[in-house]
Parts: structure tokens; sequence; C-alpha cells
């Protein structure tokens, strides 16, 4: 029995229900002929009628008989969102076009769910200018040239592999149609015929490109542009021409110019990924271990967050080669939602800047802070917030309103019950920590409540964050308000100064510890080195400098509270924070963190802070 058998009995088994031949054909990109012949050839292999067959309703799986016979089976309906994420690239790289509405049947998903999947799929096509998802009512195709759509295929291939990139074994794991142990085998043999020696270490990625090139030309996708001018590599050129007719002669695919020319560069090394694999690997991990020793925060065992790194790591590194960085527009939103792994970003680029020795634009640090931001969310959120909710319409816009809730804060809370209707005995009995209504809603529970539409725009979204923030301050504030009480003493506070510029303003906060004997003049140095990699400032008015490696001697926070307001990059600061955390204090951070994020929401809070009279003022605003 061949793969797709398998996976015919895979798909009927996820699927539980009677299946057409016809939608098992468009799921395995072959003929309705073809699959009534795959599924004669089961029953007939298993000696049964292990797969019943009705003209009408299409092909059913006894489910006795699978489990008396011994088969095994897997999923093969995407159950999370990044499975989903990556099951409906697969399906753009390889269909013409894709039908939501049937979509949505097979993955049993909501049309919601799905329009935040593709929002997630236009995000990561974000890194391939040519790219573009277009939609045409309930239909979506992927457009761009044929180079990038096969370097988004390849890193969705190395995620399945989870980074095990060294094993052939698990690489042949990701064709079911053609055997890749085969065509390393022909690939060995061509070297020896050529006299060919090729480095073990790159074999992997080499392998990785061919099968995905063999799947591509078997699907008429095919390398149009490349680079023609082979001078210098006739070996290369030689060992993959016959490499390509062999696969040709094997596998009974079209033999494709192009694509010996790309192999031939990728054999030289020419702009070839074989050794950009080792390098991103390389640099992940000494990014991880710094983000442990400056933050206290061990994301090494994530292996959510290590792939999508190497991934994105390899795109960065690709984009730096050719000087041309990723822009975004949510840079500002980036560095106010998430001050603390806009830092942990920070700290990568400064890694990433030793190694190539080139600097990071601020849009490609944001692009590094969006990923650490994910890993820190399921790092903190072990205990969500527990949330009840009032309803009270029908079962099915009740489902779409929680699906919707669930889809964009499911890391941060759980919807434990609905109600159609509010009682205060009911509600308090189950101690939830917010209620979310979509009706007007008063009553007498010290439960923070938040009114919502019902079909859940982006305010609505934008409340429910604030509440969830709010939240989090509060679990955090006696927490905080040790830390502050340590850390802001009368002598690094100044109030209503009087200074004319940026520079001056770090030299006199980070002159005055250096006189304490709470830093040195390589500490101060190494502020005006982060200060460059990216602006400390807020478009809300102050600025939170710092340094990136060098340690001062004791920890503090200088404040400084401004006469005029200076211009700090793009932005008028009135405030400043000059944070100076040793590294044996690295867990001050996340909370100090924490109450920044919040404090970036509510301007009028700042503003108290600005206007304070004196110490104990200012003291008294911040542990309030």
């Amino acid at each position: 029995m061949n793969n797709r058998q398998q996976r015919i009995i895979d798909i009927l088994h996820d699927y539980d229900e009677w299946v057409t031949g016809k939608e098992l054909a468009s799921m395995l990109s072959v003929s309705d002929r073809t699959i009534r012949s795959d599924i004669e050839h089961i029953n007939k292999e298993y000696e049964c009628t292990l797969i019943e067959a009705n003209r009408r309703k299409g092909y059913h799986l006894d489910e006795m008989l699978t489990s008396v016979k011994g088969i095994t089976t897997k999923s093969v309906i995407p159950q999370t969102s990044q499975e989903r994420v990556s099951w409906i690239i697969k399906e753009l790289l390889f269909k013409q076009e894709i039908n939501l509405i049937e979509l949505q049947d097979r993955i049993y998903v909501s049309g919601y769910t799905i329009d935040n999947d593709l929002r997630n799929i236009r995000r990561i096509f974000n890194e391939y200018p040519s790219l573009k998802v277009v939609r045409v009512k309930n239909h979506i195709r992927l457009e761009g040239n044929e180079n990038e759509k096969r370097s988004v295929y390849k890193h969705l291939l190395e995620s399945e592999i989870k980074g095990n990139f060294t094993n052939i074994s698990a690489l042949s794991h990701l064709w079911k149609d053609f055997n890749l142990i085969d065509v390393v085998e022909i690939f060995k043999n061509v070297c020896a015929n050529n006299h060919y020696k090729f480095k073990n270490v790159s074999l992997p990625m080499l392998m990785m490109h061919a099968g995905i090139a063999i799947e591509r030309i078997r699907n008429k996708n095919y390398l149009y542009e490349t680079q023609s001018d082979c001078t210098g590599i006739d070996l290369e050129y030689r060992v993959s021409k016959d490499f390509f007719e062999e696969l040709s002669q094997k596998f009974g695919i079209p033999y494709v110019e192009e694509e010996v020319v790309k192999f031939a560069f990728l054999l030289e090394g020419r702009g070839s990924h074989v050794d950009l694999q080792a390098e991103s690997q390389q640099l992940v991990e000494e990014v991880l271990l710094d983000i442990k020793d400056c933050f206290d925060i061990d994301f090494r065992d994530d292996e959510e967050l290590y792939n999508s790194l190497v991934i994105h790591m390899q795109s960065l590194l690709d984009r730096i080669k050719v000087d041309k960085p990723n822009t975004t527009a949510y840079l500002k939103e980036i560095k106010r939602q998430y001050p603390l792994v806009f830092e942990m970003a920070i700290h990568a680029s400064d890694v990433i800047f030793k190694t190539t020795g080139k600097p990071l634009v601020e849009d490609e640090i944001s692009y590094l802070a969006l990923h650490f931001g994910t890993a820190y969310e399921r790092h903190i959120n072990t205990q969500k917030y527990r949330v009840v909710m009032i309803i009270p319409h029908n079962q099915m816009l009740a489902k779409a309103c929680m699906d919707k809730i669930e889809t964009r804060f499911r890391e941060r809370m759980e919807i434990i019950k609905v109600f159609p209707f509010f009682e205060n005995n009911m509600i308090a009995s189950l101690h939830p920590d917010l209620i979310l209504t979509v009706v007007p809603l008063q009553h007498e529970l010290s439960i923070k409540t938040v009114s919502i539409s019902l079909f859940v725009n982006y305010e609505d979204e934008s409340q429910i964050f604030q509440a969830l923030n709010q939240l989090d301050r509060e679990k955090y504030h006696d927490q905080f308000c040790h830390i502050v009480k340590k850390l802001i003493g009368q002598e690094t506070f100044f109030i209503k100064k009087d200074i004319a510029s940026k520079e001056d303003a770090i030299n006199y906060l980070c002159d005055n510890l250096i006189q304490l004997d709470y830093a040195t003049k390589e500490y101060k140095e190494d502020v005006f080195k982060r200060e460059e990699m990216a602006g400390t400032a807020f478009v809300q008015g102050f600025a939170v400098p710092h340094a990136i490696t060098v340690q001062p001697l004791r920890s503090t926070i200088s404040v400084m509270v401004l006469k005029n307001p200076v211009k700090w990059g793009k932005y008028e600061i009135r405030l400043i924070l000059l944070l100076s955390i040793s590294e044996q204090d690295n867990q001050m951070l996340h909370t100090f963190f924490d109450w920044l994020s919040n404090v970036l929401i509510d301007y009028n809070q700042l503003m108290q802070f600005i206007e304070a009279g004196n110490y104990q003022e200012f003291m008294k605003l911040m542990t309030a």
C-alpha cells in the first residue's frame, strides 16, 4: 500500500463521515478514477470492505474493522491556529485557488477563525515581497514568483521536523509521493561518477531543496528566472545536470534547465542556503542564552520559538547580505504594547551585529520582538484569567462571538461559562476575574466588567486588552510598589530640571550615578550605544534610557522631570526614567516593564507624573 492510500485512510478516519470522491481527489491532487482505484486496492489489501462506497454519498471508513485489523491512523485535520496556517499555506502553494466556504467545512472552523488565520498568513508573507494573497469574494489564491513560494514552503517543512535538519530519515517523511532516500542515493552516485566531493553537513539542506524541486515540478510549478552564467562552476553544473536527468527518469518529471542551474549554484555555495541553516541555528542559540543572562527568562526549551526564530533568522541574514531590510507600519505599536520583548529584541540585534558586523534597523528589531512577544505570553500565562460572558442571543451568534474572542485572547484568558442573563450569586460562585457582556450591565459585584458588541470589532478588542492589562497591573501591584520604593531614592530624583538636549540629560543622570559609585564610565558609554540602536522614547512624552550589556554597580531608577520638553528622536520628552538594573536583580525587569506597558496606554496617569511637585508626590503616584 502506498503513501497516498494511507492518506485516504487517515482522511476518512479524521472526518468520521461520508466524503465524496471529488473531495478526496481535490485533497490529494489526483483524479476521481485514481481514488476509486486506490480504494479498491485498500479493500483488497485488508481482505474486507474497510472503506464502504456509496454512489451518492461517497466513501466511509468502517471504524470497527479499522480497530479489528489493528490499523494505525494519524490526524490530517489541523487542530491549532499554527497548524491551520501551515495547512492553508500549503493549499495555496499547490492549488490555483481555495473556496473559503468549502475550507470551513473541511477543517471544521468558523469564518471568523479563517479570517484570523488569513491575517496571520499575510503577516508571514510580509517577509516575501512578491507574495500576495488575493481574495475575490469567497475565493483566495496566491500570487508571486516561484522562488519565494519555494522559500515559504521550505520554512514550513523545516517547522514540521522541528529543527531536526540533519536527520535525512526525518526529511524523507515530508514527502508521501516519492522516496527521498532514492533521491539521496541518486545524488551520491552522480557525485561518485563525476569524482565530485560534497560536504556531508550540506547534504540534508541540498536534499531539502531537491525534494521541494521535485514536488513543485510534479505539480507543474517551474522556475522561470535564474542565473544563467555557469562560468567557473563546470563541475557543479555537470553534477547538477546528471542529477536532474536521473530524477527525470526515476520520477517521470520534466527536465528543467533553470532547476539545473539553480542547483549548480547551490553546490557551489553561491547564493545558497546550505550553510545559512547552521549559521541561523548558532545565532538563535546565542540570542536565547543572552536573553536568559540579561532578563532571567529561559526560552531555550521553547521549541516553537526556536523554530520560528531559526526560520526568521535565515530570511534576516539574507536581507542583511543584500541590504534590504524589512519595514513595518506597526513599529510604534510594538514598542508601546510590548516594551519588555522589544528590549529582548534589542539584545538579539546586538548579538546579530557582533556576528555580522551590520546593525539592524528598528523595523527589523520589531519583527524579532513579535517572536519574543508570543513566547513571553506562553511563558507567563500558565494561569489564565477566568472569564464569564453574558450573551442573550441565539446559539449560532453566541458561538461566533465566543470563537472570535477565544481566537484572539486564548493565551491570556479562558471563557469558563456563558450565560443568557446575569444573576449575582450564580456569577459570584464561579469567582471569575472578568465579565464580558454584549448588553448594558450594572451589578454590585467587584468584578471588572467590559461591554462589547456581539460581532467584536477592533474597539472591543482594545477594551479587552486594556482590561487584561489592568488585571496584570493589579496582580503585580504589591511587587511593583516594593521595587519602586527600593530603586527610586531622593539622591537619584530630579524635578523641574532645565535641560537642553537628550545628550545633556543622559550625561547628567549617568554622571550622578558615577559620582554616587552606582555606575562606571563604561556604563554611560553603553547607555549611549543603546540609544543609537533604537530610541528609548515613547510618543506619550517620556523616555527610558538604559544600558544594553554593561552592568551598573547598584540597581537604581533615576528620575528626571523636565521644566521644558526636549527633542528625543521623533518625540518631545518631559519625563526620563534611567533604568539601571544589575544582573542579580534581572527579575525586577519583568515587573517594571509590565508596569510600563500599562502606563503607556494611560496618558492621564503619565501627565500626573510630569506635574508632580516633589519626590513625595511622585512616589505617591507611582505606588497608587
